[in-house]
């Protein structure tokens, strides 16, 4: 009787540790399975965006329903079946560089788990910029009309084909439109065009001569001259016209105002000192300061791109010549070095290159060179008065 008590204890321990193994394995796997990461999505560019930099960010959204860390495989190029460019990338988003102009780019995205799961974007595409162009004056058209071009000079298109005169190009920040001067309604104003010529219409209609609109960074206000009683001023305004009013107010000719890339500083030319010299100021006109100091004359303004340097020009070595130097005014130095005039220089959006115009072939063109002076190139070569040349801020 005991021994088969004994049996029974031992049947009943063993049954009670079958089931509480089968009850934990059944618990575990009842446990919610693994799951595939959301679809990526929120496509940047958009999808069909078009005018897009040679150099985008692509970036795209994706999360994961478990809250697993993810990793991308990125393709890209320019048929619908793109190769993979990067594997295992751990961010969001991947830097792209030297797209071609003009040019159609697919792309997709696959987003993976640790656990070997995954899931594809759909195929996404985008279109390039036409090309680096430079928009500037020309009298090829017997009156002063804005032009816009490739960078190489090839394929130049008449923007304004209005009888009056216009001049003085400024490319929005994004490059979709372009602010300049007209006198169509007898005196010179300014007027805010598309980037195609289309769309023309005036800001200022004040009954004083506006001239040399310059956008800020941000694309919010517009800088320009105001002629006042034989004395130029630099006013503001925002880009609907509205709000005109002056930073300068100084008895000596303040002009050729240039925002700072970061918008903290406008620099402009005056001749408050007897002569001209560059300036700084801030955007409110406060904090003017003098980075030139010579005694010669120190005109044209033009940030590099990323704020670091002005290019500006100067007759301190007898004619107008292209100088560049810190944004500080230190190590000012001449880079043209031609015995004419070389003046209003314009730098590419990637501070390779600036454009500027010169009286080299018995007439006004359109030059092209290196950020250090060399390889200097006529990119217009017409019989025309070519000038005031305005790189695109956008590849």
């Amino acid at each position: 009787m005991y021994i088969s008590f004994k049996k029974f204890i031992i049947l009943l321990l063993v049954i009670s540790t079958t089931s509480i193994y089968l009850g934990c394995s059944s618990d575990k796997s009842s446990s919610p399975a693994n799951r595939a990461p959301s679809v990526p999505s929120n496509p940047s560019p958009a999808i069909g965006a078009a005018r897009i930099a040679s150099h985008p960010l692509l970036a795209w959204h994706c999360s994961d329903p478990d809250n697993d860390s993810l990793v991308y495989d990125i393709y890209f190029g320019p048929t619908q079946n793109p190769p993979m460019i990067s594997s295992n990338q751990p961010k969001a988003s991947y830097q792209l560089t030297s797209l071609s102009f003009d040019s159609t780019y697919y792309w997709k995205i696959v987003a993976k788990d640790q656990h070997g799961l995954s899931s594809e974007s759909p195929l996404w595409g985008f279109t390039t910029i036409t090309g680096s162009q430079i928009a500037f004056v020309t009298s090829r058209d017997h009156n002063y009309e804005i032009y816009v071009m490739n960078s190489d000079g090839s394929n130049p298109q008449n923007l304004t084909n209005n009888p009056a005169s216009d001049g003085d190009p400024s490319w929005s920040p994004d490059g979709n439109k372009i602010a300049f001067s007209s006198d169509r309604d007898g005196i010179y104003h300014i007027y805010i065009m598309n980037a195609d010529g289309s769309g023309a219409n005036e800001l200022a209609s004040d009954t004083s001569l506006d001239v040399w609109p310059i956008w800020s960074p941000d694309g919010g206000k517009i800088a320009f001259n105001r002629l006042i009683n034989g004395n130029e001023e630099i006013y503001i305004m925002n880009v609907d016209g509205s709000d005109q009013h002056n930073l300068t107010n100084n008895i000596a000719n303040d002009e050729q105002q240039s925002w700072s890339p970061d918008g903290a500083k406008i620099a402009f030319c005056s001749n408050r000192g007897g002569n001209y010299d560059i300036f700084l100021m801030n955007p409110d006109g406060s904090n003017i300061q003098n980075i030139t100091n010579n005694d010669s004359m120190d005109v044209c303004p033009s940030w590099y791109p990323d704020g670091s340097k002005i290019a500006f020009v100067s007759n301190r070595d007898g004619n107008g010549e292209i100088y560049i130097m810190n944004a500080d005014g230190s190590y000012q130095h001449n880079i043209t070095n031609n015995s004419t005039n070389d003046v209003d220089p314009s730098w590419s959006p990637d501070g390779h290159k600036i454009a500027f115009f010169g009286y080299r072939n018995g007439n006004y063109e359109i030059y092209t060179m290196d950020a250090d002076g060399s390889n200097q190139i006529n990119i217009t070569n017409n019989s025309a008065f070519d000038s005031e040349p305005r790189w695109c801020p956008i590849y």
